[in-house]
């Protein structure tokens, strides 16, 4: 686990480029269906112009999914756009909640992997075979097929609803 103090990264002015395992974001490796390779991280920390710790980047990962047609596991990767403040309180968080996206840190150290876990389980999101003639899902119906072959359990019932209103 990679441990800093935000504070002291936007003092500076730092940036944090690097690759953290996958293994080690417990929510995020089930979400994206593997635990090996790494999240690549690309952060940049300023002071904003309220004094607080700026942080904006990217993270991206791996994933290997289930394709939404034909459940063959696709590998794919997905990458979140990091930008948020760093604040001492929740009540500060509240009252910035509709200005930008906040992270509650009293003072000392968070772990890099809380600091954009959050934003790349946002990203994923289902995938599909990008060749459609190549995907399994053989299940592709003509509407007329479709149609004829459908049950409709009401059909007599609405016959009957018809007829009676036509004696009336």
């Amino acid at each position: 686990m990679v441990a800093l103090v935000p504070q002291e990264y936007a003092r500076a002015g730092r940036i944090w480029r690097g690759e953290l395992p996958l293994a080690e974001f417990d929510r995020l490796r089930d979400a994206v269906g593997r635990s090996d390779g790494s999240v690549h991280v690309n952060l940049q920390f300023e002071i904003d112009g309220s004094n607080r710790p700026h942080v904006f980047g990217t993270a991206r990962t791996p994933a290997r999914l289930p394709c939404r047609r034909c459940l063959v596991k696709l590998d794919c990767s997905f990458e979140a756009n990091i930008d948020f403040v760093v604040v001492t309180s929740s009540r500060e968080a509240e009252e910035l909640f509709e200005e930008t996206d906040a992270v509650v840190l009293e003072s000392g150290t968070i772990e890099l992997q809380t600091l954009v876990e959050d934003d790349l389980l946002l990203c994923v999101r289902s995938v599909a075979c990008k060749d459609e003639s190549k995907c399994r899902f053989k299940h592709r119906v003509a509407n007329k097929q479709v149609e004829q072959d459908t049950h409709r359990p009401f059909a007599a019932l609405d016959r009957l609803m018809a007829q009676k209103s036509g004696n009336e």
